[in-house]
């Protein structure tokens, strides 16, 4: 849905693994983990923490803002549904390791496979 909303310009010119392995590192460590760890890891914890269910809002409201960057109201509405299901989700279980990888495959297919296909 996200790659409909913003149709990126190929971060690739092919998908041989040569090209690709290293951006995918790059997309799981940076996006996959890093920003799942800061959002829903620390952030989400302590305001959950503090505010109750209104620190999960909180916390994907700040997430999508920060998408602001590509100039898509739509994109930022939808990001903010995604960090909403996102931190339910950790909040559910517990457990960090679903979001990361959702997070990581989804930005390796946004960036990386999608714009090369289509």
């Amino acid at each position: 849905m996200e790659y409909l909303i913003l149709k990126p310009e190929p971060l690739v010119a092919s998908l041989s693994w040569l090209e690709v392995a290293p951006r995918v590192l790059v997309l799981v460590v940076t996006t996959g983990f890093a920003e799942e760890f800061a959002f829903r890891g620390v952030l989400q914890r302590s305001a959950v923490g503090v505010f109750g269910w209104p620190g999960l809002v909180y916390v994907a409201s700040l997430f999508a803002l920060l998408h602001i960057g590509f100039h898509s109201v739509l994109d930022v509405v939808f990001v903010f549904g995604v960090a909403m299901f996102f931190g339910w989700v950790v909040k559910k279980t517990g457990s960090l390791v679903g979001v990361v990888v959702a997070h990581g495959l989804t930005n390796i297919l946004l960036f990386l496979v999608y714009p090369v296909l289509v």
